[in-house]
């Protein structure tokens, strides 16, 4: 828990949490192509990088959706669907596979901005769709 605090207070300024993605990003970009047919701690080290990458994605996405005051499905949305997007094209332009095994970590990083702007939705409590009040009942 004492790492998603630190998340949430890295998501109040949307400039810090820019230069964060930018300094996140860079090392992975750079040693993508050398650490792809490397040995098994290099891949591993790149598969840390893209984690922390992640991340970093994930605080920058939270920053705009707390400045914007995004409702909850579309905290999800919008981390997670660039995210999975550009995987899926990075894996189709560079005939490399492994995009696509990282590209689930979309899923995680929709649900983890979506924490860290509403944090009072549990984890796995209540339905996107029903914390933003975008569900109607009729009553007849």
């Amino acid at each position: 828990m004492a790492i998603l605090a630190i998340c949430r207070k890295l998501t109040e300024r949307v400039a810090l949490s820019v230069s964060i993605f930018i300094l996140a990003i860079t090392p992975t970009i750079l040693l993508w192509p050398y650490y792809r047919h490397a040995d098994p701690w290099r891949r591993l080290a790149l598969l840390l990088m893209f984690l922390m990458a992640s991340v970093a994605w994930t605080i920058m996405v939270a920053a705009i959706g707390r400045r914007l005051k995004w409702p909850p499905l579309d905290c999800r949305n919008f981390a997670g669907m660039p995210f999975f997007s550009a995987c899926v094209v990075l894996s189709f332009l560079t005939g490399d596979s492994s995009f696509l095994a990282i590209s689930g970590v979309s899923v995680s990083a929709g649900l983890l901005c979506r924490k860290l702007v509403h944090p009072e939705i549990p984890w796995n409590g209540m339905t996107d769709l029903q914390a933003s009040g975008r569900l109607t009942s009729l009553n007849l």
